[in-house]
C-alpha cells in the first residue's frame, strides 16, 4: 500500500509541477494567436501564483478537516476541469480564467501530498518519500521543455492537453489508496478568516508585483502598491485577530507557536529567495556574461536541473538517518558560497556550470529537510496547515526576492547589477544559517501527536 500511495503522491506533484515546466515554450504562440502584449502575457503565469497562494492554505484546511482522500480529489479535478477550459478557451480572458481554476485546484497538491506522508509513510521512512516528491520538480524541468516543444508541433493546445490524461490516472490512483478520515470536529467554518486571508495575500502579491522596479522608492510609496500594501498589512492584522476568537481556525494561532513551525516558516522563506536567485534569473545572468539570448540561455540551466533530480532522493535517504539540521546548514553555507562566488568572481563557463550543479544539489538541503520539520512539529490534524504555511512564507520569499532582485539588476548597468543582487541573497542567507542552527536534532525528532503538541490545538 505504501508503494501505491507515495506512486500517486509523486505523480500528482509531477503534474502539477510540470505545467509550470511546460508553458514557458508555448507562451510565444499563445501570445501570437490571442494578440495581447508582453505585459498582458504575463497574468498567464500571474493568475496561476496568485490562486495558487490562495488555495493553498484552504485547501491544506479542508483535508485537515474532511480527510485528505475527498480534498485531494477536488484539487486534482480542478487542475483538470482548469487544463480543459484551456484548451478550449476562446477568447484570452477564459484562458486567464482557466489558468485561475489551475492554479486554484495545484494549491492543495502538494501540502496534501507532504502531510500524508506524514500520515501513512513510517517515521524511518519519511525524509526518503519527501526527498522523491523534491525530485519530481527536477524530473518536470528536465523534461517540461523537451515535451513542450514536442507539443508545439501540433499546437499551443496540446500543452494542456497532455494534463488530462495524466490527471485522470492520478484521480484512480488516488481513490483506490489515499486515506480516508471523517473528521472528529463539526465546527463552523471559518468563512470571515478565509476572506481577510484571501485578501491579505492577494494585495501582497499584487502589490509587490506591480513594483517598477527603476524607480523603486517611487513606486513603492504610489499609486497603486502602497494602498495594495496597507490593505495587505490591515487585512493581514484582522486575520490574525479573528484566528483567536474562532472555533476552528484556517491557521490556528498555537500553530504559530510551535518552535519547529516558526522555524520552517522563517526558513521557507529562504526557499523562496534560493528559487529566485538560482533560477527565475539565472538565464538572464547567463544571457548577460555570456553574450547568448535569453531562450538560449534557459538551456545552460540543465546542470541546475540534473543537481536537483540527483540531490532530492540522495537528501531524503540521509534526511531520515541525520535529521533536518546536520543536512541544512552545511547546505546553506554551500550556497551562500554559490551566490558569494557569482558576485565576486568574472563569470566564466566553468564556474557557472560548477555553481549550477551546487546549487541544485545543495537547494535540496533546503527544500525537504524545512518541510520535514513542520510535518513532525505540527500536530496530525493541523499536517496540511503547516505545510500550507510553509508554502505561503516560500511564495512570499519568492515575490519578495524577485522585486528586490529586479531593482538592484535594473539600476546597476550589465553585470554589476547581478553582482550586486548576488551579493544580497547571500547575507539573507547567512540569517537563514543562523535560524538553522534552531532545527531539531534527530534524536529529537518526534511526532508532535505523541508529545502532546497536540494539546494545544484541541
Amino acid at each position: 500500500m505504501d508503494r501505491k500511495l507515495t506512486t500517486t503522491l509523486f505523480l500528482g506533484v509531477l503534474l502539477g509541477a510540470l505545467d509550470i515546466a511546460v508553458l514557458g515554450p508555448a507562451l510565444p504562440a499563445i501570445q501570437h494567436q490571442f494578440g495581447v502584449s508582453q505585459r498582458a502575457l504575463s497574468w498567464l503565469l500571474n493568475a496561476y501564483v496568485l490562486a495558487n497562494l490562495v488555495g493553498n492554505p484552504l485547501l491544506a484546511k479542508l483535508s485537515d478537516r474532511l480527510g485528505r482522500r475527498p480534498v485531494y480529489l477536488a484539487c486534482v479535478s480542478l487542475f483538470a476541469a482548469g487544463s480543459l477550459g484551456a484548451i478550449l478557451s476562446p477568447s484570452w480572458g477564459m484562458l486567464v480564467a482557466a489558468r485561475v481554476v489551475q492554479g486554484f485546484g495545484a494549491g492543495g497538491i502538494f501540502p496534501i501530498a507532504t502531510a500524508t506522508v506524514g500520515d501513512v509513510v513510517p517515521m524511518e521512512r519519511r525524509g526518503r518519500a519527501m526527498g522523491m516528491i523534491g525530485a519530481m520538480f527536477g524530473v518536470a524541468f528536465l523534461i517540461g521543455p523537451l515535451l513542450g516543444g514536442v507539443c508545439l508541433m501540433f499546437s499551443w493546445h496540446w500543452i494542456f492537453l497532455v494534463n488530462l490524461p495524466l490527471s485522470a490516472l492520478v484521480l484512480w490512483s488516488a481513490a483506490r489508496t489515499l486515506p480516508v478520515r471523517k473528521s472528529r470536529r463539526q465546527q463552523p467554518f471559518d468563512f470571515v478568516g478565509l476572506v481577510l486571508l484571501t485578501v491579505a495575500l492577494l494585495c501582497l502579491a499584487s502589490g509587490i508585483g506591480l513594483l517598477d522596479t527603476n524607480h523603486f522608492g517611487t513606486s513603492l510609496l504610489g499609486l497603486p502598491v502602497f494602498p495594495l500594501l496597507v490593505v495587505a498589512l490591515l487585512s493581514g492584522g484582522a486575520f490574525l485577530w479573528v484566528e483567536r476568537h474562532v472555533s476552528d481556525p484556517i491557521i490556528h494561532p498555537a500553530l504559530l507557536e510551535i518552535s519547529g513551525v516558526r522555524i520552517s516558516m522563517a526558513l521557507g522563506l529562504a526557499i523562496g529567495i534560493v528559487q529566485v536567485g538560482g533560477t527565475t534569473f539565472f538565464p538572464s545572468f547567463a544571457a548577460a556574461a555570456f553574450h547568448v539570448p535569453v531562450h538560449k540561455a534557459s538551456f545552460m540551466l540543465l546542470p541546475l536541473v540534473f543537481g536537483i533530480t540527483i540531490g532530492s532522493p540522495l537528501v531524503g535517504r540521509i534526511l531520515d538517518r541525520l535529521g533536518a539540521r546536520a543536512l541544512t546548514v552545511p547546505g546553506l553555507i554551500v550556497l551562500t558560497v554559490c551566490f558569494a562566488a557569482l558576485a565576486w568572481f568574472p563569470p566564466s563557463l566553468g564556474l557557472f556550470y560548477g555553481v549550477s550543479f551546487a546549487l541544485g544539489l545543495f537547494m535540496s538541503t533546503l527544500q525537504g529537510p524545512v518541510r520535514y520539520t513542520a510535518l513532525h512539529a505540527a500536530p496530525v490534524r493541523e499536517r496540511a496547515a503547516a505545510q500550507s504555511l510553509v508554502t505561503m512564507c516560500s511564495s512570499i520569499g519568492s515575490v519578495v526576492a524577485a522585486a528586490a532582485m529586479g531593482a538592484l539588476t535594473a539600476s546597476r548597468p550589465g553585470l554589476q547589477g547581478f553582482a550586486d543582487a548576488y551579493l544580497a541573497t547571500s547575507a539573507c542567507l547567512v540569517l537563514a544559517i543562523l535560524a538553522a542552527f534552531f532545527l531539531p536534532r534527530r534524536e529529537d525528532v518526534h511526532d508532535a501527536v505523541d508529545t502532546g503538541a497536540s494539546a494545544q490545538l484541541a
